[in-house]
């Protein structure tokens, strides 16, 4: 009972952060046929934002900040990543 409770609740936070999370928005747009050349503008940027927002909380957790601000330190290191790699993928897409 507990583990289908749990698996139908993270079912739907997965889809609402499929639909609403602003990265998702933007990464799914790109993957588009028209969205496809703006892929390694949108990728750089997308990891210059997220590595800022890595700088800042990092900063702010080793300067004594609290802990939780690490959750968004690794959300951004995720976001960073997913980005950097939207570059090849559309470059590659682009070419095909």
């Amino acid at each position: 009972m507990i583990f289908v409770s749990s698996w139908a609740i993270s079912a739907r936070l997965y889809g609402l952060v499929q639909r609403f999370a602003p990265s998702n928005i933007v990464i799914r747009r790109v993957h588009t046929r028209t969205g496809v050349k703006w892929g390694p503008i949108v990728g750089l940027a997308g990891v210059a934002v997220y590595g800022l927002l890595m700088v800042v909380t990092g900063t702010v957790v080793r300067d004594g900040g609290p802990g939780w601000v690490n959750v968004f330190f690794i959300v951004g290191l995720w976001n960073m990543v997913r980005f950097a790699v939207l570059v090849p993928v559309s470059v590659a897409a682009g070419h095909a």
